[in-house]
């Protein structure tokens, strides 16, 4: 009978043999699946590593040639901004100093106009005054002529009249001697006096 139970026991030795056997091959096979997986996600954060690090100095990259460009445009800006002031400043100075001969050529005109209506106010009074001046003159022309008329007329009548007022204010017009009043006597040319 014991014979008979070591049969069973002595398979039920192997079978645990087998189970050890079948677990340590499960085991090595999960470790081995383990280590893969484990190389496999090492490999993939390395490479993960990588292109980070490669995205990185690119971005740097991108960073600083932007930078130089940003400075570059800067400069550029504060160039343009410079050239703008400086037009700014020439056009001003350009409109103030038309503002200033403009002024100047109005103020001119003006003290021209002002000088030519002087001018022209002088030339009147000047024009009023030889008008004035030849009136005067006609108008003592006119005077002295009537006075001659006069003049000539009483002379003229008085000599042919024969008279002493003639005889003195027409001479010998007359053509020849004229006689004394009464009482008057006058000298011939040998010098004698009547008695």
């Amino acid at each position: 009978g014991g014979a008979g139970g070591g049969g069973p026991g002595h398979q039920d030795y192997d079978s645990d043999d087998n189970i050890e056997g079948e677990n340590d091959e499960e085991l090595r096979q999960l470790e081995a699946e383990y280590n893969k997986n484990l190389a496999r996600a090492n490999k993939a954060y390395q490479t993960r590593m990588s292109n980070l690090q490669r995205s990185k100095e690119e971005r740097e990259q991108q960073h600083l040639k932007l930078l130089e460009k940003h400075q570059k445009e800067l400069v550029e800006y504060e160039k343009r901004l410079s050239n703008a002031e400086s037009e700014q400043t020439k056009r001003l100075q350009e409109l103030n100093e038309e503002w200033e001969q403009r002024k100047r050529d109005l103020a001119n005109r003006q003290s021209k106009i002002n000088l030519d209506v002087v001018k022209g106010e002088i030339r009147k009074e000047d024009e009023e005054a030889a008008l004035q001046q030849q009136q005067q003159q006609q108008q003592q022309q006119q005077q002295l002529q009537q006075m001659q008329g006069v003049g000539v007329g009483v002379g003229s009548g008085v000599v042919g009249g024969g008279g002493v007022v003639g005889g003195v204010m027409g001479g010998s017009v007359g053509g020849g001697a004229i006689n004394p009043p009464p009482g008057v006597y006058r000298s011939n040319s040998h010098g004698n006096q009547p008695p």
